[in-house]
C-alpha cells in the first residue's frame, strides 16, 4: 500500500503551497486537509480546534488503514476570535489540536515517521521568563504537566484586567504563548516517540492572510522547509528548524 503525508490547513496560504510542492516531489500520496472536507475531497473535513472532530477524522484514517509516512501540523491561527473566548480558541487550534492529532494518528504512523509541527519564530523562549523557560526546557517535563501550565496560562489571560499581560513568566501575546507551547510539546513528543521524528519548523514572515501584505516572504519560500523536511535525511528529533537549519528555541 502507497504511504501517505497528511497536511491540516490546506486550504490556502503555506499549507497550500506545501500541498502543491509535495504533489510535485513526492512518491506518496498526499493528503490536505480544510475544514469542510480533504482538498481531494476523498476525506471528511478537520477542524483542529474540535476535539470530537479530531477524533472522527482520526478513526477514519485508522478504518482506511492509510499508512502515514508524515504529518504536517500546519493548521493556524494568529489571533482567534473576537469574543471571551478568543484565548482558549487560539490555544486549542495552536497547540492543543497538533497534540490531539499527533496522538490520535500514532497507530497510522510508519516506523520512523515524521512528525512536523508549523510553529513561529515569536514562540521562541527569549520571550519567556528566565525561570519559565528553564521550566519549559525540563528533560522531565510531560505532557501533562505542560497541559497545567497551558490551562493556568489561558484561565489568567481571559480574566479581562491580565488580558495582554506577562503570565507567570509566559509571553502576554497568547499567540507567542501558544507557539512557545508548541515548541515544548515537540520536545516532549521526541522523547514520548523516539522511533518517530518530531521537529518545530519556522517558515519565516510569510505573505499570506496571516501574515499580512508586509510580510518579506512568499509562500513558497514558507513551504520550503517544511518540504525540505519531509525529504531531508538529516533531521534530529525534538529541534527547530527555519530556513534548512536547525536554530535554538
Amino acid at each position: 500500500m502507497q504511504d501517505s503525508v497528511l497536511i491540516t490547513g490546506t486550504s490556502r496560504g503555506i499549507g497550500a503551497e506545501i500541498l502543491r510542492q509535495l504533489q510535485e516531489s513526492s512518491s506518496s500520496k498526499i493528503i490536505g486537509t480544510t475544514r469542510n472536507a480533504s482538498a481531494d475531497g476523498d476525506l471528511p473535513g478537520l477542524d483542529v480546534s474540535d476535539h470530537q472532530s479530531i477524533k472522527a477524522f482520526a478513526e477514519e484514517i485508522l478504518a482506511r488503514k492509510l499508512r502515514l509516512r508524515a504529518l504536517i501540523n500546519n493548521a493556524g491561527v494568529y489571533s482567534g476570535r473576537d469574543n471571551s473566548d478568543d484565548v482558549e480558541y487560539l490555544f486549542r487550534t495552536n497547540y492543543h489540536g497538533p497534540r490531539l492529532l499527533s496522538g490520535a494518528l500514532l497507530p497510522a504512523m510508519l516506523p520512523e515517521a515524521r512528525i512536523i509541527h508549523i510553529s513561529s519564530g515569536m514562540g521562541e523562549l527569549s520571550g519567556f521568563s528566565e525561570t519559565a523557560a528553564k521550566e519549559l526546557l525540563r528533560e522531565d517535563l510531560g505532557e501533562s504537566h505542560l497541559n497545567q501550565l497551558v490551562e493556568d496560562y489561558t484561565n489568567l489571560q481571559n480574566r479581562k484586567p491580565l488580558r495582554n499581560a506577562s503570565v507567570k513568566g509566559w509571553p502576554g501575546n497568547p499567540y507567542c504563548a501558544s507557539k512557545g507551547a508548541l515548541n515544548t510539546l515537540t520536545r516532549i513528543q521526541s522523547r514520548q516517540w523516539p522511533e518517530l521524528t518530531v521537529i518545530s519548523v519556522c517558515p519565516g514572515w510569510v505573505r499570506t492572510d496571516m501574515g499580512g501584505p508586509s510580510a518579506p516572504r512568499d509562500v513558497s519560500q514558507g513551504a520550503d522547509t517544511p518540504v525540505w523536511a519531509i525529504h531531508s535525511s538529516n533531521l534530529v528529533s525534538g529541534h527547530f528548524y527555519r530556513d534548512r537549519r536547525s536554530i535554538p528555541f
